[in-house]
């Protein structure tokens, strides 16, 4: 019997009874059965975050399994830099180490789309970060290793206006990375402005290390990955599959005022890059104000991509899976052609997908009437020629907010030590209050 389960039961015999369906070890509880009161959260925290809450200030929190350890790096909001936590893994009485936060600027500056990876038992973290020196102002990409509790850089520009960086061009700014590690090493990709172009760059390392030896995309420092150097690109993601690199990203093809669609590309050296997007442009495209904030993920040896499809004041979640042939590359709707969306007439944002005990996963941000942004998650039945998917938050008004009356951002879900996490940022813009971390144990 799965212990984790017992200790969120409730104190009904029928409710024992019924949750004892779904609670034997290894099988993934019926959500009709297994309310999601039930989860408990472990950020060990209250409400307003004071002392000793540690997850705070927390912002757009990220993690990866670290020997045995979960590892969580979130931005520092207005104090500059990120903060790095350790979880001790126990629901009933959970705690988080952190060993400090962490800036390569001597004057830390506001951090964004903190990214982590593990590569050879090593954590790698990547951050844009606001420089502070002689740059002000530019939004720059940073790498560093983490050794023993202590964070070292290791970019590839040591002259970046006061402080190290590994954008292509240092007084250009960068607006979004993301970090990835596979058995062909260790690999970064950012979006960054190039004579009013965001291009998708990216370096690639096969050892990582304090000094990984990072080699651009292609050649040259102005190798990107954009199907056209007239086109932006925005929002790269990139998972580690069949000994290969995918990499997805937004751009607007035809031009900036084009409206984005989604591409994505596949390398099997880590460099060089071919774009198997397939139909899933022409997908992407048929939402007609654009698509943006891709995010792949891998389920039984499957490709998966989710997105944020836009309409005439609206977005939905979208969701296709790949034909897993790069030779000729399509792509099918897994949201029945519609969306993932739990009510059609909203803005969503920042959908991601996991697999977890062979089923895939999609947590995503959708606002209440009052625009108060809640975590939605939900399951899917992974059959891909007759997909529906199943909503495992209770699917009622509010999502899992630890209080659905603050804004919530950024979710993550974390597949850790056979356990289905979720983490996310609540905004506490105007409270007084900070930034919190908030997670919680689904499974």
């Amino acid at each position: 019997m799965n212990s984790s389960c017992l200790s969120r039961i409730g104190l009904s015999f029928v409710a024992v009874f019924l949750i004892l369906v779904g609670c034997t070890k290894g099988v993934v509880p019926s959500y009709s059965i297994y309310g999601f009161s039930f989860w408990p959260f472990v950020d060990g925290g209250a409400a307003d975050g004071s002392p000793p809450y540690i997850l705070s200030p927390s912002q757009a929190p990220v993690s990866q399994n670290l020997n045995g350890q979960l590892l969580m790096i979130s931005a520092r909001g207005s104090f500059g830099g990120f903060n790095s936590f350790y979880y001790n893994g126990n629901e009933n009485a959970p705690t988080w180490f952190s060993p400090g936060s962490f800036s390569e600027q001597t004057t830390p500056g506001l951090v964004s789309n903190p990214s982590l990876a593990v590569l050879n038992s090593n954590a790698y973290s990547a951050w844009i970060e606001v420089n502070t020196g002689t740059n002000p102002g530019v939004t720059q990409v940073h790498v560093a290793e983490l050794i023993g509790t202590t964070w070292t850089g290791i970019d590839q520009n040591p002259t970046c206006g006061g402080v190290s960086c590994t954008n292509s061009l240092p007084t250009q700014s960068a607006n979004s990375l993301a970090l990835v590690s596979s058995n062909l090493g260790l690999s970064l990709f950012w979006s960054e402005n190039f004579a009013g172009i965001n291009q998708i760059r990216g370096v690639y390392s096969t050892t990582g290390g304090t000094t990984p030896g990072w080699t651009p995309l292609v050649s040259g420092v102005n190798s990107f990955a954009n199907l056209s150097g007239t086109n932006s690109g925005f929002g790269p993601q990139a998972v580690a599959f069949n000994s290969k690199i995918y990499l997805a990203w937004a751009e607007y093809v035809g031009g900036n005022a084009a409206p984005a669609q989604i591409q994505v590309a596949v390398s099997s050296d880590g460099i060089n890059f071919q774009n198997v997007s397939g139909g899933l442009s022409a997908m992407s495209e048929s939402d007609p104000a654009g698509a943006m904030t891709p995010y792949l993920a891998v389920n039984n040896n499957k490709l998966y991509i989710a997105w944020v499809g836009y309409f005439s004041g609206i977005s939905l979640v979208r969701g296709a899976v790949y034909n897993g042939n790069d030779a000729s590359p399509s792509w099918a709707f897994i949201d029945g052609g519609g969306s993932l969306n739990i009510a059609s007439s909203v803005v969503v944002s920042s959908p991601q997908l996991i697999s977890y005990n062979n089923q895939l996963f999609a947590t995503w941000i959708q606002p209440l009437p009052s625009g108060v942004g809640q975590v939605r998650l939900a399951s899917y039945n992974g059959n891909d020629a007759s997909p529906s998917w199943q909503y495992a938050d209770g699917g009622g008004t509010t999502g899992l907010n630890f209080n659905t009356n603050i804004n919530a951002l950024f979710p993550t879900l974390i597949n850790f030590n056979g356990h289905l996490y979720s983490a996310w940022e609540e905004f506490n813009s105007g409270s007084g209050l900070p930034d919190l971390t908030r997670v919680r144990h689904i499974f």
